[in-house]
């Protein structure tokens, strides 16, 4: 499955998620957020946890901060757990952004910092920062083209497209600017990595207000709602 999310600077990204990541007998559920900003993508008291962003680095113009978090159940959705990670290994997700406007002949990179989920009974799934750097761990078989990036994602977190900094250029910092997110989806798609295996159930939530169901029921997508922040 394919969840395409874009920013108003009109950059794009996907988010590939293989059905056999799952087990026949799980429900799954695809959290995927987009913002220009930490404080969008988290709210201030989260973002600063994510600070400072990696050294000697400067995030990349038109680019996205990407939160990937996978729940999975086994009794139909009454109770979710956090991703084993130890499954993307075998089964990998895919990320890609286009539309970035990196400085000439710099170098991109994707970094990750670790957030988990959990679960309040106020305003139901949280994603919420956990301790440690940014790192480019878990990002592998990095390709860069222009304005277009992919890679193979071995651990879920906030993922960030950035470049060595120049202190010859003018570069602004990155962070939390409180730009407003519009954010929009497409069915189609590229054919994506093991898209078609089988598995469990797989639920796509995305926080920009657009659910999509994939293999599940009408109950499973009353509980995706059901737990979305306002």
């Amino acid at each position: 499955m394919v969840l395409f999310l874009g920013g108003a600077s009109g950059t794009v990204v996907s988010v590939t998620v293989p059905r056999n990541l799952l087990s026949v007998d799980e429900t799954g559920i695809v959290i995927v957020q987009t913002a220009e900003d930490l404080d969008t993508l988290l709210g201030s008291d989260d973002a600063g946890s994510l600070l400072p962003e990696p050294d000697g680095q400067v995030f990349v113009k038109s680019g996205l901060y990407v939160e990937i978090s996978v729940l999975t159940s086994t009794d139909g959705g009454v109770t979710f757990d956090e991703l084993d990670e130890t499954r993307l290994a075998d089964h990998s997700v895919y990320i890609e952004m286009q539309g970035l406007e990196p400085s000439a002949g710099s170098s991109v990179s994707l970094y990750r910092h670790p957030v988990f989920v959990d679960s309040d009974p106020a305003t139901g799934l949280m994603v919420l920062s956990q301790e440690g750097p940014w790192s480019t761990s878990g990002v592998h078989d990095l390709t860069v083209e222009g304005d277009w990036v992919h890679a193979r994602l071995t651990s879920l977190s906030v993922i960030a497209p950035y470049e060595p900094f120049d202190e010859s250029k003018t570069q602004l910092p990155a962070g939390c600017a409180g730009i407003s997110l519009n954010e929009t989806s497409s069915s189609g798609a590229r054919p994506p990595h093991d898209r078609d295996a089988a598995g469990g159930d797989l639920l796509i939530l995305s926080f920009s207000l657009l659910i999509l169901l994939f293999g599940g029921g009408k109950a499973a997508l009353r509980r995706a709602r059901a737990t979305q922040r306002p």
